[in-house]
């Protein structure tokens, strides 16, 4: 249920019944972290709900085993959730992955924001972005889609060779030596040599032979 709903696990262990409306399939939560939530169910969750144990006189959709009168508390939840991770051989992580993962799946999907803040009640864009992690095999597709992109730009079709790519850095190099030793790249009063002196077309160079 904290994976169809990316609910937070102190939302799911406190459901009650009358909370959850299988007419409108959705759950309404009069109180949560951020005050009175509503969520819709989707078709797993439907599913889940409508054929889940009910105890009688029961409130709470996940009680107490040995006492339906009580909802399942936290410390239950988290050492239960714990068994089985390490029975199935998985890595540890807390309960609260458990919705880190489930809005990481929503916005992957595609949906809309506003759809996703919907799904996972948070209540500010930014909180929700929080909760969703890059894929990494999906952040390589898309760094290779952009250099793709790139080279068809440039109408590169292969990328440089090692040899090549050190023959354009060496003519590169030699290139930029050979303007700054001509003095391009600085002004012609820092030079040294016999370059030092005024461009013969400048206004320093006009103004001088005027003082000669």
């Amino acid at each position: 249920m904290q994976f169809a709903f990316a609910g937070r696990g102190c939302e799911i262990v406190s459901l009650e019944w009358e909370w959850v409306n299988f007419a409108e399939r959705k759950i309404e939560w009069p109180d949560s972290k951020t005050g009175s939530m509503d969520k819709v169910m989707s078709e797993e969750a439907f599913k889940l709900l409508s054929t889940a144990h009910r105890s009688p006189g029961c409130p709470y959709v996940c009680p107490v085993i040995f006492d339906p009168t009580e909802p399942l508390s936290w410390k239950r939840y988290y050492h239960a959730w714990k068994r089985f991770l390490r029975r199935a051989g998985v890595r540890h992580a807390g309960t609260h992955a458990i919705r880190h993962r489930a809005a990481t799946e929503i916005a992957s999907s595609g949906v809309p924001i506003k759809d996703g803040m919907a799904m996972t009640g948070h209540k500010t864009v930014e909180m929700f972005l929080r909760y969703v992690h890059p894929d990494e095999k999906r952040v390589r597709k898309s760094a290779e889609r952009v250099s793709a992109q790139r080279r068809k730009l440039l109408n590169v079709s292969r990328p440089f060779l090692p040899q090549q790519l050190a023959m354009a850095n060496r003519s590169d190099s030699l290139q930029a030596t050979s303007q700054t030793a001509q003095g391009n790249y600085r002004p012609y009063r820092k030079r040294k040599g016999a370059n030092r002196a005024a461009p013969p077309e400048s206004r320093t160079a006009a103004s001088e032979a005027e003082k000669s």
